[in-house]
């Protein structure tokens, strides 16, 4: 599965999106190839489609070809499952994320998934127990420490938040967590000294990040500069990150951001138009 090692490596930011996706993208055709029945290297395709080109449409018609031919297999179920969440389609993925994890509870990636799947549609208290599920499954699972801080952070409890953050590693997440409770406590120098940082050490890569701070602040100017940025610099998924992030819903009410989904088809009712149908196996 020389695709899949392309892919960790990107996810890994041990490889340049720009040199392995290309390669990914070949090996994964080249699996097809040998065996056009490949469920999973079809849902990987998908997979890879939807989450680093934004072409939700090409994905959607992979995993219906991968659904065809195994309806019941895992891997398939939740690429699927992390689709229909970019779909906005948040309470169907759920339902998808929670067969899967039934059938495998003790799998850390699974049960991550899930809890991504509940943050999308607010169900905070859910998002945090399978955080905490996931860290007592793999207390080293990478990203879910900073999600679990982003969690407690939607749920006001700042306290616990702030904890999480203080022990993670010098890193762009570890400042963004730090701006946004100084942010919370109303500590605005903090937050502009914090806010410095991402830009003098971290850009143009933490352009999101930056983004997601000046929204919160109330910036919308600034924020719809610095999303472009990350935009031209990422694609199209920045704007689906930005989208279900709980902590902006004023920002993604501005006329700017539906410009920005409709311009690389990822508004409301483009989404609504592309098929997808998920029978779950009895």
């Amino acid at each position: 599965e020389l695709h899949r090692a392309y892919i960790n490596q990107i996810l890994n930011r041990q490889l340049a999106r720009e040199e392995g996706l290309p390669v990914a993208l070949e090996a994964i055709g080249r699996a097809i190839e040998l065996d056009p029945d490949d469920a999973i290297s079809l849902s990987r395709l998908g997979w890879v489609k939807m989450k680093f080109q934004a072409d939700l449409r090409a994905a959607a018609q992979y995993h219906e070809r991968a659904l065809a031919l195994e309806p019941g297999n895992a891997i398939v179920l939740a690429n699927v499952a992390a689709l229909l969440t970019a779909l906005g389609r948040v309470q169907k993925s759920i339902i998808v994320h929670e067969w899967v994890v039934q059938r495998d509870p003790l799998n850390p990636i699974s049960v991550f998934n899930l809890s991504h799947a509940y943050f999308a549609g607010g169900r905070f208290d859910k998002a945090e127990a399978g955080l905490r599920k996931t860290l007592q499954l793999s207390p080293g699972y990478a990203g879910a420490p900073g999600q679990l801080a982003r969690v407690l952070y939607n749920k006001g409890d700042l306290d616990a938040a702030r904890q999480l953050i203080e022990k993670a590693p010098p890193s762009m997440v570890r400042v963004l967590g730090e701006a946004l409770m100084h942010h919370a406590v109303g500590n605005d120098e903090q937050c502009d000294a914090s806010l410095s940082t991402l830009i003098d050490e971290y850009a143009p890569m933490s352009s999101g990040a930056v983004s997601l701070l000046y929204a919160v602040r109330g910036d919308f100017d600034a924020a719809f500069e610095w999303l472009q940025t990350a935009l031209d610099l990422r694609g199209p998924e920045v704007l689906i990150i930005f989208r279900d992030a709980p902590e902006i819903e004023a920002a993604r009410k501005d006329p700017r951001f539906e410009k920005m989904l409709a311009q690389h088809g990822l508004s409301e009712q483009q989404l609504s138009a592309i098929r997808l149908e998920v029978k779950l196996p009895e």
